[in-house]
């Protein structure tokens, strides 16, 4: 068991010095030479524990996804200890997808940039479809509790909504990456029609 533990470890290591090349140089910058120098150890340390640089690229897809989504479970878990409305929680949720700031602009080229290669290659492409699916399943959840306490519109399908919700945040993520766009605004006011009513439990 310890041995698995600090292999997960290492390739996590890796993928996280992948992930901040591609964030400030671009995923061209990603070489097994360039990540082996950020990570201080040898082209045949990253080679170990990922053989195939496609490897490599994969696991630093998961990896940015992977912190997006991590941080919307840690804002839905605040906001449901404090308290917070659905149409709240969605809001702060899909905002972590958007370039609001230098962090999170760095996220959205990085996952711009694997998406354009998940439209020809199999493998990122099946990467993005898990992690979009997981990230609407939980929109859908969201919205289908709003049901339970009223928020949520009579007549919305979770599913749909969840599908529409997520293709507008992460569209204006993309087009915000190069243009001005009130991105923030636009999905404030789609979830205001989706979930027009206060929770008759508060």
């Amino acid at each position: 068991m310890p041995r698995l533990v600090d292999s997960e470890a290492r390739r996590r290591d890796l993928a996280e010095c992948a992930l901040a090349i591609a964030e400030s140089d671009g995923l061209e910058a990603v070489t097994v030479a360039h990540v082996a120098r950020r990570a201080g150890v040898s082209v045949g340390h990253v080679q170990h524990w990922y053989p195939a640089k496609e490897n490599l690229l994969i696991a630093t897809y998961s990896a940015a996804l992977a912190r997006s989504t991590d941080r919307i479970d840690d804002l839905v878990t605040t906001g449901e200890s404090r308290g917070a409305t659905i149409r709240d929680m969605l809001g702060a949720a899909l905002a972590e997808l958007l370039p609001t700031d230098e962090t999170r602009r760095g996220e959205a080229r990085v996952r711009a940039q694997f998406h354009s290669r998940s439209v020809t290659d199999a493998r990122f492409a099946d990467t993005e479809r898990a992690a979009m699916r997981l990230l609407a399943r939980r929109i859908a959840t969201a919205l289908a509790n709003g049901y339970e306490c009223g928020e949520t519109a009579a007549g919305v399908d979770p599913d749909r909504a969840a599908s529409e919700l997520l293709a507008l945040a992460t569209g204006l993520a993309t087009l915000s990456l190069t243009d001005d766009h009130p991105a923030e605004e636009l999905i404030t006011a789609r979830l205001a029609e989706l979930l027009p009513h206060r929770c008759r439990r508060r």
